[in-house]
């Protein structure tokens, strides 16, 4: 997960650079979700919601990915942000382990 965000102006529209590694996983082809959660206030991302940016690097097609979010639904204060991986992984019975991420942003007002 890509952490170069650690704060944001309260009513600012953050764009910020998805990266999820687990040996197994490709974020193309499986699935993951965000969680953007401050107290009571939650916002739930699928990956119908993540904008996926095809490019290519020497050669070979790679894809990014952006969660985009607008920060006025938020309280001054730190928002959590859950990232689950749904990984292929024939050793569960439902087929796939559930790889979980935490860290925080802080939603800070404007000067």
């Amino acid at each position: 997960m890509n952490r170069t965000i650690d704060h944001s102006f309260k009513g600012s529209e953050r764009k910020f650079l998805l990266e999820i590694t687990a040996p197994g996983f490709s974020m193309h082809d499986d699935n993951f979700t965000v969680t953007l959660k401050q107290n009571t206030i939650v916002k739930e991302f699928t990956k119908a919601d993540i904008i996926e940016e095809t490019y290519t690097d020497e050669g070979t097609e790679k894809y990014r990915y952006y969660l985009c979010f607008d920060t006025s639904v938020f309280n001054r204060g730190p928002v959590v942000c859950i990232v689950r991986a749904y990984v292929p992984d024939t050793d569960f019975p439902d087929g796939l382990r559930t790889e979980i991420d935490q860290f925080e942003i802080t939603v800070v007002e404007p000067v």
